[in-house]
């Protein structure tokens, strides 16, 4: 292909990701406003403490701790399966 109509391809395209991506968020926007979500619901403040909430090491760590179980379960598993 040539340059010119690479260009043009890629504008195209631009502006059909750019349209779409618009159209979502106009609906999105419009279901939002219309079903209203968190209306009515009322939370307890006694539930809610200092304790439960999680710090961002905590999240890291959740996840790292996650990721190496995920591993160990692999290499477990394709041990048993080639065995």
């Amino acid at each position: 292909m040539d340059p010119k109509s690479n260009g043009k391809v890629s504008v195209v395209c631009l502006v059909y990701i750019m349209i779409d991506n618009c159209i979502g968020t106009i609906i999105g926007t419009a279901v939002s406003l219309i079903i209203k979500p968190g209306v009515g619901v009322t939370v307890n403040d006694d539930i809610i403490t200092n304790s439960d909430v999680m710090e961002t090491e905590d999240i890291f760590a959740d996840l790292l701790r996650y990721i190496v179980e995920l591993f160990e379960q692999l290499y477990i598993y394709q041990h048993i399966c080639v065995v």
